[in-house]
């Protein structure tokens, strides 16, 4: 039997729009943002049940603070994906 995972809500969050969580990247990544950033993380905000939790104990969850950790560890991943260290 497979253990449930957390699954986020818009309700998790003080507030919640997809508009607002890109702008909010836009803002934080500043001149690192890509148009892939964007995207990957439009789908992630149209699909909330998908989105992890981050460890955020704190509810409601400030969205501002998600976005920012939400694409510091998308970026910390993508620089280190496998295919960039091994060459």
């Amino acid at each position: 039997m497979q253990a449930k995972k957390a699954c986020m809500t818009e309700e998790q969050f003080d507030v919640f729009s997809v508009e607002t969580g890109i702008e909010h990247g836009k803002d934080y990544l500043g001149e690192v943002w890509s148009k892939a950033v964007e995207t990957v993380l439009s789908v992630a905000l149209n699909n909330p049940d998908r989105l992890p939790t981050l460890s955020f104990i704190v509810r409601p969850i400030p969205f501002r603070e998600y976005i920012e950790k939400w694409v510091t560890s998308y970026q910390k991943g993508h620089q280190n994906r496998p295919s960039r260290i091994n060459g």
